[in-house]
This record gives C-alpha cells, sequence and structure tokens, in this order.
C-alpha cells in the first residue's frame, strides 16, 4: 500500500487566519509584532494523512492523465468493500453492470455490453470460464470472473474508448487487471493478511484467508509473492423456468367451464440449489532494475476454482398439458397477465442434477522497459496463458403423472395408471408456489412414478494463449518538447481452443422410435442415456 502524506488542509487554515488578523487593523498588527519578537512562536504539528484518501488521489490522477474515457480503481478501495471476486469490485464503478449466478458476481458489462475484453498489465488474460456451460438446461456461459479474487488485483483501468496500443476485440471496452508492484515497497519485509468466517443458517463455517509477503532487498531489487483462499456454501431457491420460461397468450380453461385470455408462463421450475466453491489462487511479482535504463519484471498469476452444484427441481405446467385454471381466486393483472391463483395440472416431474466443474489458469508475463536514449524508449515483452476447464454432470427425470412411455419395442406402451391424476398449485406473484397433490400417497409409491430420463454430459475446455511484443515511444527533440510524441509497436499472438462436449445417448432406431431427418425434422432416434433393465429402457420403474 502506499501512503502519501497531505498537509493541504492545515496550510488552507493558516492562510485564512493570516489574512484575517491583517484586516485587523496597525495597532493590532504592531501588538501582534511585539509580542512575536518577545517569545519565540509555538511550534505547529504536522498532520499526516493515510491510507484511503491516497487511493482516491491515485485513481483520480489515473483518469485526468489518460487520453481515453477509463475508469479506474485501486487495491485500497476493492479493500474497503468484502468483495468474493473482481466482478464485484468493477460493479462499483460508474457505466458498469454485472451479471449474477448463485449470489456471486460473474461477467462484467460495459454501458450494457458483455462483449469485452480482459487483460492482465495490458496483455491477454485467461481465466479459464471463457465458456462453460452450467445448470440442469446446460445454459453456455462465457467470460465470468468469478474465479480471480480482489485480493490479488493491485487496480482495474476500464476503457470505455478504444486506442490502438490497446488489444482489439471489445465492444464495450477493455478491463486492464494491474498486479501489485513490488519495488513500490519500503526497504526490508513487508507482510499483511486478514482471516473472514461465514456461517450458514446450518452453522457450516466457511473461511475467507489472504496473506501478502514482500521483500525489497534494495532500489534495484524487490519480490511480492500473495496468497488467497476462499470457500464458501451457498444455497439458492429459485422460482423460474430455465429451459421452457417463456410466456404464452392463451385461452385458458377455467374450473368454472368457462375460458379467458391470460398471459402466463409456459412451465415453471421451482429449484432449490446448493452450490459448494472452492477457490486457491496467488501471484507472485519480481520488479528487479538492471540499470538506471532498464528494468525487468515477471509476473505469475495462478487461481484454480472448483464448483459443486447440487440441484433439486419440480416442474409444473402452467400453459399446457390441460391445465385448468381455479376462477374463484383467479388474479390478473393489467393487460391480463396472470398473478396469482390456483392450477390444477395433470402432470409435473422432479428432476434430480450434479454437476462438478474445476478451472486452472496460469498467466506468466515477462517484461523488459529500457531506455535507449533520452528520447528514445522500447517495452519489450512475452507473455503464455493457459487455461483449463472440466466438467461432469449428471441429470434425471422422474414423472409424476398417467403417462405413457414406450416398453422397447415397435409400439408397446407402458401406461401408469397409478400415478396422481391431478397436482394443485396454489401461486402467488412474487412467493413461492405450494404444491399439493390429489393422492399424496401415490408420491411414495414405486409404481406410480416413471424414471423419464437420465443424461450424462461432459465438457473439456483447454486454452493456450503465447503472444509477443514491442512498442516504442518517441518524444520531440528539444526544441517541440511536449508538442508531439510519437507511439509505434508490433505485435504477435497465437491462441489455440481444445473444446469437447458430449453426452451420451442410447440408439432406440429399432424400438420404434422414428427418425424426424425424415421428416425435415431435427430430431432423430437417440436419446438421452437411461439407466434400467435392457427391456425397460425408457421405463424404469423405481
Amino acid at each position: 500500500m502506499r501512503k502519501n502524506t497531505y498537509g493541504l488542509g492545515l496550510r488552507t487554515s493558516v492562510s485564512v487566519m493570516a489574512m484575517v488578523l491583517g484586516c485587523a487593523g496597525s495597532a493590532a498588527a504592531q501588538t501582534a509584532q511585539t509580542r512575536s519578537q518577545a517569545q519565540p512562536a509555538p511550534e505547529v504539528e504536522t498532520v499526516v494523512v493515510r491510507g484511503y484518501r491516497a487511493s482516491v488521489a491515485d485513481a483520480l490522477a489515473t483518469k485526468r492523465n489518460s487520453n481515453l474515457i477509463i475508469e479506474s480503481i485501486t487495491a485500497e478501495d476493492i479493500g474497503e468493500f468484502p468483495d468474493k471476486n473482481i466482478a464485484e469490485s468493477l460493479q462499483r464503478l460508474p457505466g458498469i453492470q454485472i451479471d449474477r449466478e448463485n449470489g456471486q458476481g460473474t461477467k462484467v458489462r460495459i454501458r450494457g455490453l458483455d462483449q469485452n475484453v480482459v487483460v492482465l498489465n495490458n496483455e491477454i488474460f485467461l481465466t479459464g470460464l471463457e465458456a462453460f456451460r452450467i445448470g440442469e438446461g446446460n445454459a453456455t456461459q462465457t467470460d465470468s470472473l468469478k474465479g480471480v479474487p480482489s485480493d490479488l488485483i493491485g487496480g482495474v483501468d476500464v476503457f470505455k474508448s478504444p486506442q490502438s496500443s490497446l488489444l482489439e476485440g471489445g465492444l464495450g471496452g477493455i478491463i486492464n487487471l494491474r498486479t501489485r508492484s513490488a519495488r513500490s515497497l519500503k526497504d526490508g519485509l513487508l507482510f499483511a493478511g486478514q482471516a473472514r468466517a461465514n456461517q450458514s443458517e446450518d452453522g457450516e463455517t466457511t473461511p475467507s484467508l489472504s496473506a501478502t509477503l514482500g521483500y525489497r532487498f534494495s532500489d534495484r531489487l524487490a519480490v511480492l509473492g500473495s496468497l488467497s483462499y476462499e470457500k464458501s456454501n451457498v444455497v439458492t431457491d429459485a422460482l423460474g423456468g430455465d429451459n421452457r420460461g417463456g410466456w404464452q397468450f392463451n385461452n385458458r380453461p377455467l374450473s368454472s367451464a368457462t375460458t379467458r385470455n391470460i398471459w402466463s408462463p409456459e412451465y415453471r421450475y421451482v429449484t432449490n440449489r446448493d452450490q459448494d466453491r472452492e477457490r486457491l489462487a496467488g501471484s507472485i511479482n519480481v520488479d528487479f532494475k538492471l540499470s538506471d535504463t532498464a528494468e525487468l519484471r515477471f509476473d505469475w498469476f495462478h487461481s484454480n476454482l472448483t464448483i459443486l452444484t447440487k440441484e433439486a427441481s419440480l416442474k409444473f405446467p402452467f400453459a399446457n398439458e390441460n391445465a385448468t385454471y381455479g376462477a374463484a381466486n383467479l388474479q390478473v393483472g393489467a393487460n391480463n397477465v396472470f398473478e396469482s391463483g390456483t392450477v390444477t395440472a395433470n402432470s409435473a416431474e422432479g428432476i434430480s442434477f450434479v454437476q462438478n466443474g474445476e478451472a486452472k489458469t496460469d498467466n506468466i508475463q515477462l517484461g523488459l522497459a529500457w531506455e535507449l536514449t533520452e528520447r528514445l524508449k522500447v517495452d519489450l515483452g512475452a507473455y503464455h496463458s493457459k487455461a483449463d476447464y472440466e466438467s461432469t454432470a449428471g441429470n434425471n427425470d422422474v414423472r409424476y403423472t398417467q403417462y405413457g412411455v414406450r416398453n422397447g419395442t415397435a409400439a408397446g406402451l407402458i401406461p401408469n395408471p397409478t400415478a396422481p391424476t391431478t397436482l394443485v398449485f396454489n401461486y402467488r406473484n412474487g412467493a413461492f408456489p405450494t404444491f399439493t397433490p390429489a393422492q399424496p400417497s401415490a408420491f411414495t409409491t414405486p409404481s406410480s412414478v416413471f424414471a423419464k430420463s437420465h443424461w450424462v454430459f461432459g465438457e473439456t475446455t483447454t486454452i493456450d494463449n503465447t503472444a509477443v511484443r514491442a512498442d516504442f515511444t518517441l518524444q520531440a527533440p528539444d526544441a517541440l518538447d511536449g508538442l508531439w510524441v510519437v507511439r509505434f509497436g508490433a505485435r504477435y499472438a497465437e491462441r489455440t481452443v481444445d473444446s469437447e462436449y458430449g453426452r451420451y445417448l442410447a440408439d432406440y432406431s429399432g424400438k420404434g422410435e422414428l427418425s424426424g431427418i425424415n421428416f425435415g425434422q431435427n430430431w432423430t432416434p437417440l436419446g438421452y442415456f437411461q439407466a434400467g433393465h435392457p427391456q425397460k429402457l425408457l421405463a424404469l420403474r423405481l
């Protein structure tokens, strides 16, 4: 942490007081002069201001000295808030919004746009979460920053306007993460750390630890290392439609044997999600001033994030499968939007989902800043980043309804006559619905349910990035000093992405399942992998 000394407030007060005394008249001035000759004036204590004010001054100076539209935040600013990752720290800047997943910040949006570039010390940066899938619906996510702890970052600059020296590709802007500089430390040893703990309602305690260790050997050589560890558990109850959340405007049947046009969702999911996260990250910075004109810098940033997600959902139809709306307590708002009431359906599905994902990343940077002459400077750099993401997920659907499925033959169907005939949902806008089966005992009777499908997913992504660059700065000669500066450079980069995503599917083409391709459709006779007896592949009785 850089600390500055400020005396502006005290000096301003003394100047104002002197002006007031000067206006009091010559007699008072002569008296004051006589007293001052008789005895010396008392010494004034020095007032030293440290900490947060210095970080504000640094951030303002960065914005003031830049030719671009830029927002800046320093490590001191970041440390003032208990943010879980750097995305949550960035949301405090003007024009920056973030997405959240299970209560934690993920993707950063600049003026509403999410197509942005994230760099480390102005060079490419990988988090391991550039592209991945989450949830029972396997929704694709991109560019999450939840694997980057705020503790390891010395500051962040958000560029909202382009410049030729910056990397291209960001429609919204560029997010530059800056690591700490070891030579900014005072001489000798530096150690700083913090420890926090969160306790959940069920009594589970999860730690959050960070430590920084640095040593400045001399004005020429310094080393700084940081380590961050966090474990968290988040339990979320959600009402939504991850797969089929669209609303439809249809003529709904009412219990009074009439109908009414109502906007209501196609399906609703009531989901209980339990997610465990564990993150270990570290960084090392070495600053070595080789001579008065050359400085060598090395940075290494590592992060390892594991996420275990467990979900249990109940899916029920609001707009399909002969759902009936109760006329007695039906409330419909403006534009015929369904707000609350009782919905009776003849089907529901229980869904269980587990996903285990891990993201690992290493970013290595080596840079040389060299003043070739008084007016010509060159910055040389070599960079390598590698990120690995692996995920395995399993899902099964259990159907609670009088639902017929194929029994493994071309024409046979296995009915489920003992399943409940009706399911009643009392729904109030903004709250979780209550669920009342017409036959409660049917849900504890194995013969009344079907294991509809079992899905197994696998995903592996590896990204390698290598870059070298040379940037030159040429200042104007003495006669034109300050009038112009010429900057030019060259950069070569190569990125390889190896991504595999797969599902286990079963071939039902010989068991009565047709191929939609023969009819101009996009479905095939391959179904999601299902466990069970070979003769009852599609109708596993629990």
